[in-house]
């Protein structure tokens, strides 16, 4: 579509609007009609937008269900305006779980599906996300770390050396000491882990000798931190760099699962 960016979710479609004109309603008719439910969302100076596709939109699609969503107080927050036909009521307060990958996906970190990962997002996401919340001497991303301590594993682990940190691209780099503090995280990295390890035919769970190299490599950053001497490159080097390693892990992988089958 030209001009609509329609994302299918599960059996949803989530409906970007550019503009509040309703003629974009039905170039995107034909599309959504294969959907069960049509899930209408606006923000910014477009937060109307929702409310003014209402009948336009019932009419067309007798038999759909609707959500609509509306972002408001500054475009920081997503409710829900839900019709009479959806079911259901939501609590006011209650925010989607639902985080936009740089791929373009609509995704659920807290009920992430293997059609959900993509490589490109996680390179991408891990070449930007600094070590230490930023606290480094340089742009240190996580990529780097990952490729070190892939550095310090055997030939069938370096690619779980890449991939240790790869549920940061959905959740974010929580240091180690709050990482507690944090109620559910740990499970929803956990689950989410596994879920790339489905993706990638790794060996689950992830083998201690990981965690070991992790600890080693954290040892030798913090001794650079305090020195002042933990540099790291621009991120479009370090995403360069990350995906190559990567790339090369994961044909490998590839390679040896034929092999075993």
């Amino acid at each position: 579509m030209n001009r609509w960016n329609v994302t299918q979710w599960d059996t949803r479609a989530i409906l970007t609007p550019p503009d509040t004109g309703l003629t974009k309603v039905a170039e995107a008719a034909e599309d959504l009609q294969q959907h069960e439910t049509i899930k209408v969302m606006a923000g910014g100076h477009y937060a109307p937008g929702p409310l003014r596709y209402v009948q336009y939109l019932e009419k067309m699609f007798p038999q759909k269900k609707f959500e609509y969503l509306m972002q408001t107080e500054g475009a920081d927050k997503w409710i829900y305006l839900w019709m009479n036909n959806c079911g259901e009521k939501p609590k006011q307060d209650e925010e989607p779980r639902v985080i936009m990958t740089p791929s373009g996906k609509m995704v659920n970190p807290f009920d992430l599906k293997l059609s959900d990962i993509e490589t490109e997002d996680i390179v991408h996401h891990l070449a930007r996300i600094c070590r230490f919340n930023g606290g480094a001497n340089g742009h240190y991303s996580v990529a780097e770390h990952s490729i070190k301590v892939a550095g310090l594993l055997p030939d069938h682990l370096k690619i779980w050396g890449l991939l240790h940190d790869a549920g940061e691209p959905y959740l974010g780099d929580v240091r180690r000491p709050l990482r507690k503090r944090f109620g559910q995280l740990e499970a929803v990295e956990k689950k989410i882990l596994q879920q790339i390890a489905y993706k990638f035919d790794l060996v689950w769970p992830i083998p201690p000798e990981v965690f070991l190299a992790d600890d080693e490599i954290l040892k030798w950053e913090l001794g650079e931190l305090e020195r002042g001497q933990l540099f790291g490159n621009h991120y479009q080097h370090a995403e360069i760099m990350y995906r190559k390693a990567l790339d090369y892990q994961l044909r490998r992988q590839k390679h040896l699962m034929k092999i075993m089958k």
